[in-house]
């Protein structure tokens, strides 16, 4: 370990071991205010060293003192600004540490250089990130040595971000104020040593020395709305900052440090418009079958994007993505021009209603907007908007928002041309760490719009969608994608955070549907089953996924606590509401109150073995009774299980009620309903689980239409608590081949029908759009929502058959494909040829395996170093890769254990 980049503190022996992961440093207690680096070498069994690239991180500093400063509420961009004096010359300062916090968001300029760039690949953005501002404010520490001169200018813009613009509108921070006016807060803190032991710092308390100027161009910045930029304008005076209205001491109690859950333009991955055109606002046909019209459009090359009062442009990006905006245009005229650089995620088919105000909101070819409006947030204008009186080359990068976008239409009152414009991407998440490739086009697109979808809506914390004026902390989702989106990226540290964001809150354990609060805010402090339980399912998701037991250690007492708001842990009453929410938008769904007693009896069965984990006897005892209690209540009420009869449960009339919150109606053994009673084993014996299964596939298979008559056959019914458990616990039960026949749908609803209808993102509904309707006309309508990418779970885990559960000790990797042995049904390939890998806390695992369609025939794997795997496969593919001989008796399936390397059978050995 080497402080401050030069000095060795720390040096282990040579440790033989064989355990790669949670290994805790524990040797010495590390100096506050100090950037470390960490490498550690690794010698093989052949006497090779590999050593890491460093690591860095810095240590927490003590903000004792320190006070925010602020600007006047009115500010549009307040930008703070100081001059300081090096008491030593550059040479002599042996480490400098910038600690720096501001709300809304900061960006920090010393000596005219944007600390927030790392290279050339991303820029960290919208700064510090989304937490509860009541309880919790994040700060980030910058090494500023080599950006340091004898004379220093530091140049400080603080935009709106998540705590003064609209997305903060029902999230109460004016209570942070005695005067109930928002202002925007920065904080600052340099300690600059110097290689004689002396020490300078430069702080937001030396109130005298800091000034802010409004820099007037930027009019408005909006993470909905966007950026409104007036070059017309030009920055204000200087002026002296303003003590901000507040308990200081209580407010930096708040501060936390926090690099994991930043937000990056990825500036190496921007893209350019894949198709240009152009068309006439005055020139609208019309069809009897279009009620809204259509716009004719015409291509047009880079050197003609040129757009006026009558003509605007188009631009398609390709792929729907949150990202931002960078444009370089000028005006083809000295008179005052206003121009509009609008976004969205599809264009208008011209299918509408115009009198209720559904479907398209203008002529087919056309940007659509309808769905970026939120019956609560009200509308995002999700554009940037520049005004201008001269003809000189303007270039803006938006970066106080982010867009949910794959169009972008330029509308302006005056010529203009635009030179450049350019998409890109913003996420928390840079490193994807699972790759899948398969023989169908159709399912390869659907990997692809998961991977897309994750990365768009990890976005400091998990949200819903990018796009419309909403983009909150929903915790279902969150938790449904949970194991998926770990599995896809590395997303370890970004969920971490979002851990401790969602306990340290003012309502402490009391989880909630939306968090931080910032939507809703009435509904959103409603415990829903599904929703507020992700308090108790996302650390144990961590734990399963990374081995670390602080991931339940640490928020045990929390977790606990809200067991017992949900209701006593001897009786099956709880406190969920009864009407929200249950399995959302799923077209055939099970009644609220059994999606309650489902989530009572999940969550008791997970507190049982986090219970065990922590060493909390008394505690899993009394988890596993209340699993008990729970599990007999739903035989008592909602199983039909007459032995002469087909096995039912009664997930509609048991509870007597009829449609869902969102109007969809319930029914009686319905899948989702279905699929938790096999996953939480709630039957009496195996001969009750086989009956359910057999009811289980009935309803999937849906032969002529008699289990669901408004569905087509092989069609899943689920919403948002069933998307998760659908294909698993078809594969667990035995009904592999109707796991993928639902993989392999594409009628409505299905994954393939977004895809077969152009999605490059998943979608809120599954029927978001359909040939037969258009654009659905129902509201909330988002195309780029993550939560139905929770099947990535299966195929990584199922289909491609990598299993990696640290938490498990040393049957940690399992490999396990289950192969496709259906029929062809529809116009889709069936999975013939797959191939995979993920990167595993423990190294990159690998899987490529083909079959005939009746057995795998042939099989590749690789696993990392110093460890192993056990192989898992029915009898049928072991025989076939002559693993075990046809005569040979055998059990059902054969295992076996896999050495660290690449093994290879049948074809590809």
């Amino acid at each position: 370990m080497i402080a401050d980049a030069t000095r060795e503190i720390w040096r282990s022996p040579e440790v033989q071991s064989a355990q790669t992961i949670n290994n805790y440093f524990e040797a010495l207690p590390l100096a506050p205010e100090k950037h470390y680096t960490w490498q550690v070498s690794v010698q093989d069994n052949h006497a090779n060293v590999v050593t890491s690239a460093p690591v860095g991180f810095f240590t927490t500093t003590d903000w004792a003192g320190i006070p925010f400063i602020s600007a006047q509420p009115a500010t549009a961009l307040p930008v703070f600004t100081r001059q300081f004096t090096l008491h030593q010359t550059p040479s002599a300062v042996a480490s400098a540490i910038l600690y720096v916090s501001g709300l809304g968001a900061y960006a920090v300029q010393m000596n005219h250089h944007n600390l927030q760039a790392i290279g050339d690949e991303r820029l960290e953005i919208l700064n510090p990130g989304w937490t509860d501002y009541h309880t919790r404010i994040n700060y980030q520490a910058y090494d500023v040595q080599a950006d340091l001169k004898r004379d220093n200018h530091v140049n400080i813009p603080v935009g709106k971000g998540y705590f003064l613009g609209r997305i903060a509108q029902f999230s109460n921070y004016e209570s942070l104020f005695t005067d109930g006016i928002k202002r925007p807060l920065l904080i600052f803190k340099l300690v600059i040593t110097y290689t004689d032991g002396q020490q300078q710092t430069v702080t937001s308390a030396e109130t005298d020395k800091w000034a802010y100027y409004d820099d007037y161009r930027v009019v408005d910045n909006d993470i909905y709305d966007g950026e409104t930029i007036d070059f017309r304008l030009a920055p204000g005076e200087l002026q002296p900052v303003v003590t901000p209205p507040i308990d200081q001491a209580a407010v930096r109690q708040t501060l936390a440090p926090s690099h994991e859950a930043k937000v990056y333009e990825l500036l190496d991955q921007q893209n350019s418009p894949v198709a240009s055109a152009n068309y006439r606002i005055d020139r609208i046909g019309s069809k009897a079958t279009l009620p809204l019209g259509a716009v004719q459009l015409v291509d047009v090359h880079h050197e003609d994007w040129r757009a006026d009062r009558q003509q605007r442009l188009l631009f398609d990006f390709g792929q729907n993505m949150a990202a931002t905006l960078a444009v370089t245009f000028h005006a083809n005229t000295l008179a005052l021009t206003k121009i509009e650089v609008r976004t969205g995620e599809i264009l208008n088919d011209g299918q509408g209603d115009v009198v209720q105000q559904t479907g398209s909101d203008g002529p087919k070819n056309t940007l659509h907007h309808r769905n970026l409006v939120s019956e609560i947030g009200g509308d995002a204008r999700s554009a940037e908007v520049f005004y201008t009186q001269d003809e000189k080359v303007h270039t803006v990068n938006a970066r106080w928002t982010f867009h949910g976008y794959r169009y972008v239409e330029v509308v302006t009152d005056g010529p203009v041309t635009i030179q450049a414009i350019q998409q890109i991407p913003v996420s928390s998440l840079t490193h994807q760490t699972a790759w899948l490739q398969t023989n169908n086009a159709a399912v390869n697109r659907l990997i692809k719009n998961i991977q897309f979808s994750e990365q768009s809506n990890y976005l400091s914390i998990p949200i819903d969608s990018p796009n419309r004026a909403e983009r909150a902390g929903w915790t279902a989702d969150a938790q449904i994608f949970a194991q998926s989106g770990l599995m896809g990226f590395d997303s370890v540290a970004f969920l971490g955070h979002y851990l401790k964001v969602i306990n340290q809150t003012e309502v402490g354990s009391a989880y909630q549907i939306i968090m931080p609060q910032s939507f809703l805010p009435k509904l959103a402090q409603a415990r829903a089953a599904g929703w507020s339980d992700i308090g108790i399912v996302l650390p144990w998701r961590l734990y399963q996924f990374t081995g670390d037991k602080t991931f339940v250690t640490q928020y045990y007492p929390q977790i606990t606590a809200y067991m017992r708001q949900i209701g006593p842990l001897t009786t099956t009453a709880t406190t969920y509401d009864e009407h929200l929410f249950g399995d959302w938008l799923g077209f055939a769904p099970a009644a609220t109150p059994f999606m309650n007693l489902i989530y009572r009896a999940y969550t008791a069965q997970l507190m049982t073995k986090m219970a065990r984990v922590v060493a909390d006897d008394l505690g899993q005892q009394q988890y596993a009774h209340l699993f008990k209690l729970v599990r007999a209540k739903i035989q008592e009420k909602y199983v039909a299980d007459d032995e002469t009869e087909e096995f039912h449960l009664l997930t509609r009339t048991a509870d007597q009620v009829d449609r869902s919150f969102q109007g969809y109606s319930f029914v009686d053994d319905a899948e989702t309903g279905l699929l938790w009673f096999l996953k939480l084993q709630l039957f009496t014996d195996e001969t009750q689980k086989q009956r359910a299964i057999a009811t289980l596939k009935r309803v999937v298979d849906n032969h002529d239409q008699t289990s669901r008559p408004t569905m087509p056959a092989k069609s899943l019914a689920v919403g948002f608590l069933g998307i998760n458990v659908l294909l698993p616990e078809l594969s667990a039960a035995g009904l592999n081949d109707q796991a993928y026949d639902l993989l392999l749908s594409d009628q409505n609803p299905s994954w393939l029908l977004a895809v077969k209808n152009g999605a490059t993102t998943l979608w809120e509904r599954w029927d978001s759009y359909t040939q037969e309707r258009g654009i659905s006309p129902d509201a909330m309508n988002s195309y780029n929502h993550y939560a139905y990418g929770s099947i990535a779970q299966w195929l990584y885990a199922t289909m491609l058959g990598i299993n990696v559960t640290p938490s498990r000790g040393e049957d940690a990797i399992v490999i396990a494909p289950k192969i496709d042995r259906g029929q062809v049904y529809n116009d889709e390939s069936r999975i013939t040829t797959v191939t995979g890998e993920m990167d595993s806390v423990y190294g990159p695992i690998k899987v490529a395996w083909q079959s005939d369609g009746a057995a795998l025939t042939s099989l590749k794997v690789t696993i990392p170093v110093n460890t192993q795997a056990t192989l898992k496969l029915p009898l049928a593919d072991a025989r076939r890769l002559n693993l075990v001989s046809h005569e040979a008796s055998a059990p059902d399936s054969y295992e076996l254990t896999l050495a660290a390397g690449t093994t290879s059978f049948g074809q590809s050995q």
